[in-house]
């Protein structure tokens, strides 16, 4: 797994490095630069090792990177890229570790009542505040923390950084989804030991609740907790990219976002190295906590060997013609039994009508309003909504209703398409790669754990900064990785169905594995394929908000929810009205579709089925 890790840092590298030699733009002031000699400018990219030959700087960074030198910053001048990412390091750490403490903390306090007091009001309580956890933004989170309890309550100062107070507001706002992550997976690992024999008899013994609680069933619950501390660092690693910008602190994420409106590659570089160094050293002790675990289970496995498996071992069925009288009901698809179990699901539901709403006014609002995502009215600038301006107007007078139902059909089509190439790509990847194994799956493999190395969000950034922004762009940008996670889930559920008999009777039919993928295979792993379907859609909403709220998504006239976001929460001080609207869309998109999802999950999974 080292030999492994340390390719993957090469191959990250690499690119990084070529894609970085190919963006447009200067890291050097243009203006400054020009009225500069040609021997002054000789001497600064002589400084800089500019002028050596693409091949030679590729080599003189590889060498000197494994000495520990990364290169000098083009924007903080004569300091080395090493110096100035551990300079910020500390306020990144501090309020990164803050964050891991309070979402374990409170999740696993929430998550612990939910499942003792299962179906009770604490528990609906507790699922709402997951719910509105991973739905809401934290970038969104962030902005309305600094308003209400920093600027309009004074309880928290923001906007400086002066010691530990200033990192109280930024660690609860990226806490927010570690605590609804905790909670909803302790609360689920808890209600499956609660159901365990051992738990019975405990109380059976005359042990109070609370002693049965504490020492057998959170005992046993929160050993698989760890193992998502992996994916709470890496989405608090890429939420600081955010928060950091917002309360104005000195950490990494705020240092890469500037430095990527700077241009200042080496920074750049060093950054990405960092974060792809550190995503994967966290893989690599997650995957060791599965270890132990994972080699229990190899113990039980059937192995078959398939040079046993012939024709005479299969044989047709032979059914009486009485006995087809037995057949008490018409055959039911599994998605037709996945329809009558979601319609009893009331939250999804209506979690399902809200998004049908949500469609139809993004599509038609516009259509039928007399005003143009366009238009501007200098009278009304800045208007507070009204009967003629129902969400208000924006700082050119342009009719916020029409904005936002717009940015939700551009945000809305984003997302579906993205979520369609990672479908496509995805289940396809994922189907061969198991089916085929041995040497094809490995290097499939291989190839997805170059993808995974660095973050996905901060794969899209690098991938913006290369081309001019647009929609097809930002699409092309969330399809890169956007398919790896949908990957490795089909390959999974394929792995543990290629070895069953219905699978193993088509190759001993000779059926080819271009059938035996399309109609064996991925037709029995439709549920994980809807699941994250549904999963992935909110997830590209995110990232595409999240591009244009730091400035390097869709940009104005443009109006996408994040485009909106970012113009409400500069003037958020004056004017809230320009954010709420707007962050209320995007909150009730996430929301319906995480409830959306949850409900699907349910009604698809094999053991709901009565």
């Amino acid at each position: 797994r080292l030999g492994y890790i340390l390719v993957t840092l090469w191959v990250i590298v690499t690119c990084t490095f070529f894609m970085m030699k190919n963006l447009p733009g200067t890291p050097f002031d243009a203006e400054r630069f020009s009225i500069m000699t040609p021997q002054q400018q000789e001497r600064v990219l002589e400084m800089y090792g500019l002028n050596d030959s693409l091949p030679m700087q590729y080599v003189k960074y590889i060498k000197n990177m494994l000495k520990g030198d990364l290169g000098t910053s083009f924007t903080y001048v004569n300091q080395d890229v090493s110096k100035v990412i551990t300079g910020r390091l500390g306020p990144s750490a501090l309020i990164g570790i803050q964050a891991v403490l309070i979402g374990l903390a409170i999740g696993l306090i929430l998550g612990i009542l939910a499942a003792w007091k299962h179906n009770s009001g604490i528990d609906y309580f507790t699922m709402i505040l997951a719910v509105l956890g991973v739905s809401v933004p934290n970038f969104v989170a962030a902005a309305l923390l600094q308003y209400y309890i920093g600027l309009k309550w004074g309880v928290l100062p923001v906007g400086f950084w002066t010691g530990w107070n200033c990192s109280v507001l930024p660690s609860i706002a990226l806490s927010f989804s570690a605590t609804a992550m905790v909670a909803r997976f302790m609360r689920t690992e808890m209600l499956d030991v609660l159901d365990q024999d051992y738990i019975v008899t405990a109380r059976a013994k005359g042990l109070s609740q609370m002693k049965v609680l504490m020492r057998h069933a959170v005992r046993n619950s929160i050993l698989p907790v760890v193992t998502i501390l992996g994916p709470i660092v890496v989405n608090l690693m890429t939420g600081s990219l955010a928060v950091e910008n917002i309360f104005s602190i000195p950490g990494i994420g705020s240092l890469f976002v500037d430095c990527i409106k700077a241009n200042d590659y080496p920074v750049i570089m060093g950054i990405t190295i960092f974060y792809a160094a550190f995503y994967m050293l966290i893989v690599l002790l997650v995957d060791l906590a599965y270890s132990e675990n994972s080699s229990c289970q190899r113990k039980g496995e059937l192995i078959v060997d398939k040079s046993k498996i012939d024709r005479s071992m299969y044989q047709k069925a032979k059914v009486e013609a009485s006995e087809k009288e037995h057949i008490a009901a018409p055959a039911s698809t599994m998605l037709a039994d996945a329809w009558i179990r979601l319609k009893k699901n009331k939250a999804a539901v209506v979690a399902l009508f809200i998004l049908i709403g949500i469609i139809l006014l993004a599509i038609f609002a516009p259509i039928f309003s007399k005003y143009s995502f366009r238009d501007t009215d200098y009278n009304n600038v800045y208007g507070l909504p009204s009967a003629a301006h129902i969400f208000g107007a924006d700082q050119f007078g342009r009719d916020l209703w029409v904005r936002t139902w717009m940015g939700t059909r551009i945000s809305l089509m984003i997302a579906l398409v993205a979520a369609i190439l990672d479908l496509v790509v995805g289940v396809l990847y994922g189907a061969v790669s198991a089916l085929f194994g041995g040497k094809v799956d490995a290097v499939m493999q291989r190839i997805i754990e170059v993808l995974v190395g660095i973050p996905s969000l901060i794969i899209v950034i690098l991938f913006l900064m290369a081309f001019p922004a647009g929609v097809g762009t930002i699409i092309a940008a969330l399809s890169i990785t956007g398919w790896v996670n949908m990957a490795r889930l089909v390959r999974a559920e394929i792995l543990k169905l290629k070895n069953q008999e219905f699978v193993l009777a088509s190759q001993v039919l000779g059926t080819s594995k271009f059938n035996i993928i399309m109609k064996d295979l991925i037709p029995n792993t439709v549920s994980v394929i809807v699941i994250n379907v549904m999963f992935t859609i909110p997830s590209a909403i995110f990232t595409e908000a999240f591009l244009s709220f730091i400035g390097i998504g869709l940009a104005e006239p443009q109006a996408s929810l994040g485009v909106l976001i970012n113009g409400g929460y500069q003037v958020l001080r004056m004017y809230p009205h320009v954010l709420i609207f707007p962050a209320i869309v995007i909150v009730l998109i996430m929301v319906c579709f995480s409830i959306l999802g949850d409900g699907l999950r349910d009604a698809l999974d094999p053991q709901m089925r009565k």
